[in-house]
């Protein structure tokens, strides 16, 4: 299975507020009914006003092909139809997920830090996937409920080496486990949340994670 990762920016017409109405009112059940469509979550900043993105789409197909015959660029369907109306544009990284551990249960609510992982400086792909979560340990920080991993289909023509997501219960717990609400660099982290982090220099670059509220529309195993 594969997954688009999409961090949306609003149109600079609409606030943050009527890209977030328009967005889950009227372009979330359009979404929910594309061909081949196996999972759908949606996600939104803590603290928007710091944050580069208005939100976070996640969509999962089978495979590359069921992906691009529903949103590829000759797709044409009632959702790709309606992005110009609250979307400037799309950060979209399509990406293979791992689940390392869940014990997040079936909740529909929950919030996450985001960490998009860039790649060292002269690091190739294969050097990075053999290295860049070495030391990880998400399950030593008793908050952490969920931890996935996602790395490039096509890491080429990426500009980041991987995506790790980190899960806790509710906001409140993300702002208590992280101690900050917009988009921070790895590196100023402090605390246990860093355990959980790929920090090994070797390979890794910037990382900057991004803290979210997620809402599930479309469950996996639905």
């Amino acid at each position: 299975m594969i997954k688009l990762q999409a961090f949306l920016v609003r149109r600079e017409d609409m606030t943050h507020e009527a890209f977030r109405e328009h967005w889950l009112t009227d372009h979330v059940p359009l979404a929910k009914r594309l061909d081949g469509l196996r999972g759908y979550r949606t996600s939104l900043p803590v603290a928007p006003a710091a944050s580069p993105y208005d939100g976070i789409a996640e969509l999962y197909f089978d495979d590359v092909d069921a992906f691009k015959a529903v949103l590829g660029p000759d797709s044409d369907n009632p959702a790709i139809n309606d992005v110009d109306s609250f979307e400037a544009r799309s950060d979209r990284h399509l990406v293979t997920e791992t689940v390392h551990y869940d014990a997040l249960g079936d909740r529909s609510r929950s919030a996450k830090l985001v960490a998009v992982v860039a790649r060292a400086e002269g690091c190739s792909h294969e050097a990075f996937l053999d290295g860049w979560l070495d030391g990880v340990n998400p399950e030593g920080v008793p908050s952490i409920r969920k931890f996935t991993s996602a790395t490039p289909v096509a890491p080429a023509e990426a500009d980041y080496g991987g995506i790790v997501e980190l899960y806790v219960d509710d906001v409140e717990t993300l702002r208590t486990t992280v101690g900050v609400d917009g988009p921070i660099r790895a590196a100023d982290l402090a605390g246990p949340i860093t355990r959980a982090l790929p920090t090994n220099g070797g390979v890794v670059g910037w990382t900057t994670v991004h803290p979210v509220e997620e809402l599930v529309q479309v469950a996996l195993d639905d």
